[in-house]
């Protein structure tokens, strides 16, 4: 299956409602969403100016936006959450420039192939600030209702992640085996 395909077949599925979230009474129109999801990027990933991407994620998030980010256990919930963790996402990756790669809209929905570069200037997932670039891509995937986004979640290689600020997976054993007394 290709990745247009595969995107597709996601979509199709829908993302499932989370939380208080109720479904939209009828499906926005697509340039809507796309209008939308661009304006996530380029006004809230991409601005490193954290009271102009303030003003754009009040502008477009929902009062009860949800985030998930990779396979992190834990979901942001609200407008507040979302601008503290960017805060910190901005700190951590600085320089941050987003693009899409690929855009597929469908029935309120929207999944996005993007890349993300940056470099690491602040403390992330334990690790210390490197300097090091860093370049990563991955997919979200937008629920879009009454004009806002409701929901994004955010799936990439955390692994390649660590690799780039330097931290090897699995840990390297020691070159001799300790003895035993």
């Amino acid at each position: 299956m290709s990745l247009t395909g595969l995107l597709l077949a996601v979509l199709a599925l829908g993302l499932a409602p989370v939380g208080n979230a109720a479904p939209p009474k009828s499906p926005p129109a697509r340039a809507e969403v796309e209008r939308l999801v661009r304006r996530y990027y380029e006004g809230i990933a991409s601005e490193p100016d954290s009271t102009k991407s303030d003003q754009v994620a009040d502008a477009i998030l929902s009062e009860n936006f949800l985030f998930t980010f990779g396979n992190l256990p834990r979901i942001t919930q609200g407008i507040p959450e979302h601008k503290r963790w960017l805060t910190w996402h901005h700190r951590a990756d600085a320089g941050q420039v987003w693009s899409i790669q690929d855009l597929m809209i469908e029935n309120g929905s929207a999944a996005t192939r993007f890349r993300v570069e940056g470099s690491h200037q602040g403390s992330l997932l334990g690790v210390k600030p490197t300097g090091k670039p860093i370049s990563l891509r991955g997919m979200d995937f937008f629920r879009i209702a009454d004009g806002r986004i409701v929901e994004l979640y955010r799936v990439f290689d955390g692994l390649e992640l660590l690799r780039q600020i330097g931290v090897t997976w699995p840990p390297e054993a020691p070159a001799t085996a300790p003895r035993e007394p």
